[in-house]
């Protein structure tokens, strides 16, 4: 009883912290000598004996949600002469120019932004006379402007709630949960900040998550286009690269959560995720919760996950690194171990495939290799039918992804750059064994591609042990992922032949595809995990000794993890916390047509245009994908008019003729890609009004539609085969509850 009281004043405490810290969710940042762009002398200063007059430092670019803000210089001068501007990106915004006064030493300005605002930028010019000296610039808000303490509320709430009802049940895995749950903490501790810093990938990762909420405030779902990038036109990268984890940071923020606060939940949960399905891996493979244990905690703390999740922000193989150890366990059990387990593997390559596309290509090679390992096991009915099973029901589930993905790629795509010499990108023995890397560099200035000082001692004491023969458990699991974490630890380095390869005809748009040969450590660190967690396991064996190895298996993990974080907080500060992500981010341009001309775009006016001098666009509105134009257009013959969006398959236009009054005949017209694949149509001349909306080919739609079929056939499957009911059997079960329902 005492402890159902204490677990009450929990969380009383939690939501009285969640009601009574509005402040939290303020916006406030100070930019400072460190953080202002300084445009004379790299100085704060200026005087007139400098002949210097114009921007004497302005702030970075900030983007904001719509409310009130309080904007502060302190400043020093002895003239009227300076001014203060504030801008925006966008080109309609009514900037703020105001005169700094030597009369005081702060001036107080108050912006308003009816909506969220992006590229807002504060630059102080020097008039060329007197003296002029800018200590900081602030921002601050005086309301909240975001609803991160709901968010972190809920979600303390919730880890709460889960404890609680395993410690009434009295459940045996309570103090696994709290491992899990500490070990989940310290990996998502980079995330556990006031603001997001640089890494490789973190602009385009943010702009997809902020896109998806644009794309679910647009009506789409699933979200196919990203309605804010390219200055509005759209950018097709979820036809192409998996998103739907990103839907679950993508909906905080569509509750005003902030970005940052967003951000740090999804990993948070990333990295349960990451430890709780490796621990439940391990322990069905090895059968010892020790091994299972230790596994977690070398995968959780490998550096190349941490350069991945910190350095690279590379959610897509994040994010497929929390179910590479499913479908290894899927494979395991579907060809040696019980086939009756296969949805297991079902599971884990659905989780791949919709986390990163180049991650699918090496699930599809771990099934290649552990089908020849288990070559003679293949070809017995059952497990073949399993493993044919788990793969037809991994297509259906994912046929709404996989009919967008193939429809767009066939067509002509800006996809060079994603060709690489993978033979130059390989990585020598030295980097593999770097202890302690920084975040961004590691030997010889590159990037940090090491496997992590833990893993390969313990991964050692595997070797040994089975190699001696003191490894008294079960070998033949250990032994497989030991010989496979080294050959694809090989595999990224110059010692593999990449360049043969590369030169095979047939292999070298796969091999060029690939990319990074490094991108294969992520495969070496799963299986090496696995051993290494056997590694311990045996130490533990021989010594007979749990509290050492553990001790020792934390210092290993946590010094590398310490040293690396120490150096990732020191890097520049991309976004801080209330502030939005820009949303125009399209890295190389991947996922766009290869002939369109992005300075065309930039350059175009944000009305319909046409070729035809009659056409007049006289009313314009534009939401997303979602476009009302009303137009005039003199004279008999039809116009070509180009809209602005770019062509992407399925894309409705509805006319109808003003003529006629508001209950004019309404119809579509056929729409095409034009000139620089806008999306294009011809139209009625007259007085007519267009409605533009994106609601998806039908193919992706029908798509759509059966794999929502097949995920509650696949549940409705699971409930059968746990029960050991035939498919026969369960129509007979409801058939008969039905008439048994009917005769009452």
């Amino acid at each position: 009883m005492r402890k159902r009281y204490i677990y009450l004043g929990i969380a009383v405490l939690i939501l009285l912290w969640t009601m009574l810290s509005s402040e939290k969710d303020c916006y406030y940042r100070k930019f400072d000598y460190k953080d202002l762009y300084r445009y004379y002398n790299n100085a704060l200063t200026a005087d007139e004996n400098s002949g210097y007059s114009g921007t004497l430092v302005s702030t970075p670019e900030i983007s904001l949600p719509a409310g009130q803000y309080a904007v502060s210089v302190n400043y020093e001068t002895d003239t009227d002469q300076n001014m203060l501007f504030i801008t925006s990106g966008r080109e309609d915004f009514d900037g703020i120019e105001q005169r700094l006064s030597p009369d005081t030493d702060r001036q107080d300005t108050v912006l308003r932004l009816d909506q969220a605002e992006r590229e807002i930028l504060v630059h102080v010019d020097y008039g060329g006379t007197g003296h002029l000296a800018v200590e900081n610039i602030e921002f601050r808000s005086d309301v909240p402007v975001c609803t991160d303490r709901f968010a972190i509320g809920f979600m303390a709430l919730l880890l709460l709630a889960i404890w609680i009802w395993l410690d009434l049940k009295n459940s045996p895995v309570r103090k696994i949960y709290l491992w899990i749950l500490a070990m989940a903490v310290m990996a998502s501790l980079p995330y556990f900040n006031q603001s997001i810093t640089h890494g490789h990938d973190t602009r385009f990762n943010l702009a997809r998550i902020e896109e998806v909420c644009a794309g679910l405030k647009d009506g789409q779902f699933p979200v196919y286009i990203q309605p804010d990038a390219i200055k509005g036109y759209g950018y097709a990268a979820p036809l192409l690269y998996p998103q739907l984890f990103l839907y679950l940071p993508g909906l905080l923020r569509a509750a005003d959560v902030s970005m940052v606060t967003a951000v740090g939940i999804f990993f948070l949960l990333l990295n349960l995720a990451t430890a709780g399905i490796m621990y439940f891996c391990a322990y069905r493979m090895f059968s010892s919760r020790f091994t299972a244990l230790a596994s977690s905690m070398f995968y959780m703390f490998a550096l190349y996950r941490l350069v991945n999740q910190c350095t690279r922000f590379a959610i897509g193989e994040e994010l497929a690194m929390v179910f590479l150890p499913l479908v290894i366990y899927g494979l395991y059990e579907v060809l040696d171990h019980d086939w009756t387990k296969w949805p297991w593997l079902t599971v884990g390559c659905c989780g791949v495939l919709q986390s990163h596309v180049i991650s699918t290509m090496f699930a599809v090679m771990l099934i290649v290799i552990f089908c020849l390992i288990f070559i003679r096991r293949l070809f017995q009915k059952q497990r073949f039918f399993a493993l044919l099973k788990a793969g037809i029901w991994t297509v259906l589930l994912n046929l709404w992804f996989i009919v967008p993905f193939l429809d767009m790629y066939q067509k002509e795509l800006h996809t060079g750059n994603l060709q690489i010499d993978i033979n130059t990108m390989t990585v020598s023995f030295v980097h593999l064994f770097e202890m302690f890397p920084f975040a961004d560099e590691g030997l010889n200035d590159r990037m940090p591609v090491c496997l992590g000082i833990a893993l390969i001692l313990f991964s050692a004491f595997c070797l040994y042990g089975l190699a001696v023969g003191e490894y008294k458990r079960d070998r033949k699991m250990p032994a497989i992922c030991l010989c496979l974490g080294i050959l694809f630890t090989v595999v990224t380095t110059q010692w593999f032949p990449w360049e043969v390869l590369y030169r095979v005809p047939l292999l070298k748009d796969g091999v060029a595809f690939i990319q990074f040969p490094w991108r294969f450590l992520a495969c070496s660190t799963v299986f090496l995990s696995f051993s290494a967690g056997a590694g311990a396991c045996w130490l533990r064996d021989k010594y007979n000794s749990t509290l050492s190895v553990m001790v020792m298996m934390m210092i290993l993990s946590l010094l590398p993890l310490g040293y690396y974080i120490g150096d990732l907080v020191n890097r520049d500060i991309l976004l801080m916390k209330e502030e939005i992500a820009e949303c125009d981010v399209t890295t190389g341009n991947e996922y766009m047509y290869e002939n369109v001309d992005l300075g065309t775009i930039y350059a175009r006016p944000q009305v319909p245009l046409s070729i035809n001098k009659d056409f007049v666009a006289e009313e314009y509105e534009k939401h997303g994908t979602h476009i009302n134009v009303e137009y005039n257009l003199q004279g008999t013959a039809p116009a070509a008019v180009e809209l602005t969006c770019l062509y992407y398959p399925g894309f409705e236009v509805l006319y109808r003729n003003m003529a006629d009054g508001t209950d004019g005949k309404v119809s579509e017209l056929e729409s095409y890609s034009g000139n620089n694949c806008y999306l294009s149509v011809m139209v009625p001349p007259g007085t007519g009004q267009l409605t533009v909306r994106f609601k998806g080919a039908f193919l992706w739609r029908l798509a759509f539609g059966v794999s929502l079929a097949a995920l509650a056939g696949f549940a409705v499957n699971l409930w059968m085969e746990q029960r050991n009911i035939s498919i026969l059997n369960g129509l007979t079960f409801f058939r008969n509850r039905r008439h048994m329902h009917g005769s009452q």
